[in-house]
């Protein structure tokens, strides 16, 4: 069984190799409980906008979450799924999709 982890930095390091975005090594790293704060601020604040956002208080323990660990080996046995890509080609292939589309 394959397990995969995929931590922040790698997820950062796709996106922005992908976007042409400033390098993850340069990024500034958010402290926790900074980034905890910035959640309960984002998620009213969109709210009372009327704005729909995925950040918000709740989503805390997965933003602040060191990794993931993921198998798909369930989905490979019981309904002969696989991945049609790998996390880089998907991140690339998302950020290409959205800059055709405006969104970048």
């Amino acid at each position: 069984m394959l397990i995969r982890l995929s931590a922040w930095r790698t997820l950062a390091e796709g996106a922005t190799d992908t976007s042409g975005g400033v390098p993850a090594r340069r990024r500034a790293i958010t402290p926790p409980p900074v980034a905890a704060a910035a959640l309960w601020v984002v998620g009213p604040a969109a709210r009372l906008a009327g704005r729909a956002t995925i950040l918000s208080p709740d989503k805390g323990p997965e933003l602040l979450a060191e990794g993931w660990t993921c198998s798909p080996a369930a989905l490979e046995q019981d309904g002969g799924w696989r991945a049609a890509r790998d996390l880089a080609t998907g991140l690339k292939d998302t950020a290409a999709w959205y800059a055709t589309h405006g969104w970048l």
